[in-house]
């Protein structure tokens, strides 16, 4: 389509857009903005996805002497500090305290260990605004009111076991533990847990209701000596819950997904001297995040090469 320039005096070619408008009935004109409003609004919506805070809270660093100090078992006491946030899009605050006691064994190329932990933390269940739950089809995210009428802070804690095996080798003067895999189980227990077991079905998008809580997992580790009586390590390990995840409201039916096993992938970086190790450790997974900082103390002798304890 032409139009007239009047400065220039010659004519030009509308641009498309204003071409498109002209030759869109008046209706449709009426409407367009309205949908491209919805459909910005879409692209904000939030889920409500509450899970144990054991997710991603289970991955407590637990040293092993390296084989070649030649000490056949060791015990350590343990702790941490851990913050991050759950739910869609990181959307409720979390942080925990965590006390270990584990002991840990060398045989040939294979180690292991077992233990016990105690968790203390807080949850922020965080209300939502109208924005945050738009409908697609004809479902809603979740239950906007409901949620903010039990929102707040929620003491929760958890005490379980542990237990890992890895095969091993020499790399140098340093260790790597090739493939190990680890399993833990613990009992939660205080107002969280409580308030995902009393939320009304369906009134959440996902709930994960268990009480107990059992994961699998398995790493890879690689630690070696950087001075007299010093060691670097860096351990990579993968962790799932044993359980599924169900999705509440049928949203997940518009993506062909309507449950999920919660796994996160961790990392750790560690130092040790003497008979102390330092260690930071980043995990991130299915709606969660968490970062740690924590410590653990030898508390059992160093055993020197060629003497023999007992298990």
């Amino acid at each position: 389509m032409l139009f007239i320039n009047s400065r220039r005096g010659h004519a030009t070619q509308k641009p498309p857009i204003l071409s498109t408008l002209n030759h869109t009935p008046y209706n449709m004109r009426k409407i367009l903005p309205f949908t491209l409003f919805i459909l910005l609004l879409t692209s904000c919506t939030r889920y409500a996805i509450y899970q144990s805070p054991l997710h991603i809270n289970t991955n407590q660093y637990r040293p092993t002497p390296m084989h070649q100090e030649g000490t056949p078992a060791a015990t350590y006491a343990g702790f941490h500090f851990a913050a991050g946030g759950a739910n869609h899009r990181w959307h409720d605050p979390t942080y925990s305290f965590a006390g270990t006691l584990h002991r840990s064994h060398n045989f040939g190329n294979f180690q292991a260990s077992y233990g016990t932990n105690l968790i203390l933390g807080n949850y922020s269940v965080r209300g939502f605004n109208i924005m945050d739950s738009i409908p697609f089809s004809d479902r809603a995210a979740f239950d906007i009111a409901g949620i903010n009428s039990r929102a707040g802070n929620k003491f929760f804690g958890a005490w379980g076991f542990t237990g890992s095996i890895n095969v091993r080798t020499d790399v140098g003067k340093g260790e790597w533990r090739v493939l190990g895999t680890e399993l833990t189980w613990n009992n939660e227990f205080g107002e969280y847990q409580s308030y995902r077991r009393k939320l009304p079905p369906g009134m959440a998008t996902m709930v994960d209701r268990h009480r107990n809580y059992f994961t699998y997992g398995f790493f890879t580790e690689i630690l070696g000596p950087v001075g007299a009586g010093q060691t670097l390590g860096y351990k990579v390990a993968w962790i799932a819950a044993a359980h599924q995840v169900h999705d509440e409201r049928g949203i997940g039916q518009d993506f062909g997904r309507e449950n999920y096993h919660p796994g996160y992938l961790s990392q750790t970086l560690h130092f040790t001297f003497g008979t102390t190790t330092l260690y930071g450790a980043f995990s991130l997974g299915s709606y969660a995040f968490d970062c740690k900082v924590g410590a653990s103390l030898r508390l059992s002798n160093m055993k020197k090469a060629g003497n023999h304890a007992s298990l």
